[in-house]
């Protein structure tokens, strides 16, 4: 589905309108789903990023009075994948899009280094002390403490210092 957007452009000093088109994918997220409920096992990221690369054109045949305008990807969470691979997609295909840049807002990039910013997240916001901070990021990271209690063997040290951190931190911050 497309929108217009009224924004203002300070280069040129007045409001401009901008074409904005959501395209929800994979299917399953959103509003979106697949009658074919075997395919949710089966996307990856690579066929998403294809899919989008099989519509977009599609699209641009269909509306060709937008086919000429500049092209930003956009996304936010789990877009922090499809966004930069469907820009990669277009630039390795050679694609005829006028694509001018990608934005990932809060993105999901690579587990390690998402869930272990909750350290940094904490201590400069002054919510754990100091030597809390270098236990919970040299002895046992945040993302190691997940893994450990998901797998339902969280050591001893790892629970010390959960423990620790959320003494800490308290009840009041999720």
């Amino acid at each position: 589905m497309g929108y217009e957007v009224l924004y203002y452009d300070s280069s040129s000093g007045g409001p401009r309108m901008a074409n904005v088109l959501y395209l929800e994918s994979p299917a399953g997220v959103g509003f979106s789903y697949s009658s074919n409920t075997s395919f949710y096992t089966l996307v990856t990221d690579e066929i998403t990023a294809g899919d989008n690369l099989i519509f977009l054109p599609r699209w641009f045949t269909e509306f060709p009075e937008y086919s000429k305008n500049d092209f930003f990807i956009t996304g936010e969470s789990y877009a922090g994948h499809y966004a930069p691979q469907l820009a990669q997609l277009i630039v390795q295909t050679k694609t005829n899009f006028n694509l001018k840049g990608v934005a990932i807002g809060n993105p999901l990039m690579e587990f390690d280094t998402d869930l272990n910013s909750k350290a940094e997240f904490f201590w400069s916001h002054g919510l754990i002390s100091d030597s809390t901070y270098n236990l919970f990021t040299r002895v046992c990271n945040y993302f190691t403490i997940r893994r450990q209690t998901i797998q339902g063997n969280l050591s001893d040290v790892c629970a010390k210092i959960n423990g620790l951190v959320f003494t800490e931190v308290s009840n009041y911050i999720d």
